[in-house]
């Protein structure tokens, strides 16, 4: 395990068909943002041992509110997977990072076009400054960063500057992508609207199976392994990104928890076991432990899953 950098990234829409292809339904619920009329996700984060995080593509609407929308605050807006703040930018695409397609010399990265946004929403053409490879430290700017062609420096968030860890690229419409990169249990997920397609692999939301200091969060159709963020809250928190909840707890927007327990747009709620005890595992009275997928869409391993939300 390599844990010398626990960063974490911030994401910020879900997985898409292709660079300039349309972006599919998220399978979460709601490690969104708002409850707005937009397409925006959660957030995850990088993984202090680059080869723990994941998710294993699995297609569903998995949120648990009942509208069908796949992100779990019950106004049927169809918010994306990962956090990002409400009306996500939509940038430009340059190149693409997982064809890296650019000119000899150069590399396709991902940046953050949007002045002032949190999270990489473009792409374009740079000169390679680095051979940086899988798990080593990275120093990324505003444009570039030192890791090698095919790879990605991720700092606190996936617009942040300053030091990280180089991630493999992958590209979506290739099944061998990670495993090519010695990733073999890792999927390719492309978030930020396809902006950053990245190999990641599985973990357990009811049993907070990831590596110390990290916990498994909703990202993509599935669970990432993240690094959580310093003074993380418990429930009812207010929340940003799927890892500023304290591990066991989900990022949620307000519409799905009881009234007047959260005081933002999103606060954290606990994951929960549907085959146990709901009152002992929701403390809020209104609050009941709702399924996490669609009825019959949900992975085998993760039947049991659910989130304390206020039934539709």
């Amino acid at each position: 395990m390599l844990g010398t950098f626990a960063l974490t990234f911030s994401f910020a829409c879900g997985p898409s068909d292709s660079m300039t292809g349309s972006s599919e339904a998220s399978t979460n619920a709601d490690d969104d943002d708002d409850d707005d009329d937009d397409d925006d996700n959660a957030t995850t984060s990088a993984m202090t041992d680059p080869s723990a995080g994941g998710s294993m593509g699995v297609t569903s609407n998995g949120d648990g509110d009942g509208d069908g929308d796949g992100d779990g605050d019950g106004d049927g807006d169809g918010d994306c997977d990962f956090i990002c703040p409400t009306d996500e930018p939509m940038g430009s695409f340059q190149c693409d990072p997982g064809l890296q397609d650019c000119a000899d010399g150069e590399k396709c990265t991902p940046y953050v076009e949007e002045p002032g946004y949190c999270c990489v929403d473009s792409t374009h053409c740079q000169m390679v400054i680095g051979e940086g490879q899988f798990g080593d430290p990275c120093i990324r700017d505003e444009n570039n960063d030192d890791c090698a062609v095919g790879l990605f420096c991720m700092t606190q968030t996936s617009g942040s500057t300053g030091e990280g860890v180089c991630l493999n690229l992958c590209d979506v419409n290739d099944a061998d992508s990670c495993a090519n990169k010695g990733q073999a249990d890792a999927d390719c997920i492309a978030f930020n609207n396809g902006v950053l397609p990245l190999c990641e692999s599985p973990c357990d939301p009811l049993i907070q199976d990831c590596p110390d200091g990290q916990g498994c969060y909703a990202g993509g159709d599935s669970f990432v392994c993240a690094v959580t963020l310093d003074g993380a809250p418990p429930d009812n928190g207010e929340c940003y990104t799927i890892q500023s909840c304290l591990p066991g707890n989900v990022c949620v927007g307000s519409g799905s928890l009881e009234m007047g327990t959260c005081a933002s747009e999103r606060c954290c709620t606990p994951w929960c076991d549907l085959n146990g005890d709901p009152d002992a595992q929701c403390p809020e009275p209104t609050e009941d432990c709702v399924p996490w997928y669609e009825p019959g869409t949900a992975p085998p391993q993760h039947e049991d899953v659910g989130a304390c939300l206020v039934p539709a």
